[in-house]
């Protein structure tokens, strides 16, 4: 994520990361980059709004015999800088939310 602010701070999009302390989120809290739109039973919509593109993450909490968590992303380009934003982010973006679910679960054990 340092990697991609440094660069995207050129061209205008958010970079500002901020620290959670804790894990007693509400609605309308930030939790890195990420503004937190909706919490339900099993599930939180995070996201952010830009000049370029909206981004919304759902992660997804089933507890059965076995607890699994499924992330998944949507995308509204807002302009075309947003698209070229995305092409040359996608196949960097499965290795980013790996590396970010990874070190969210390090820090939960």
């Amino acid at each position: 994520m340092r990697f991609r602010n440094s660069i995207v701070r050129v061209f205008g999009l958010k970079t500002e990361m901020k620290e959670t302390p804790n894990s007693d989120f509400k609605v309308g809290d930030k939790v890195g980059i990420f503004s937190i739109y909706e919490i339900l039973n099993n599930e939180i919509i995070a996201g952010e709004d830009d000049k370029h593109l909206n981004f919304r993450v759902s992660i997804h909490r089933e507890i059965k015999e076995k607890t699994t968590v499924s992330v998944s992303t949507a995308v509204l380009y807002n302009n075309n800088f947003g698209k070229v934003y995305m092409t040359i982010v996608k196949p960097f973006h499965k290795l980013v939310v790996k590396s970010l679910m990874k070190k969210a679960c390090r820090k939960l054990r």
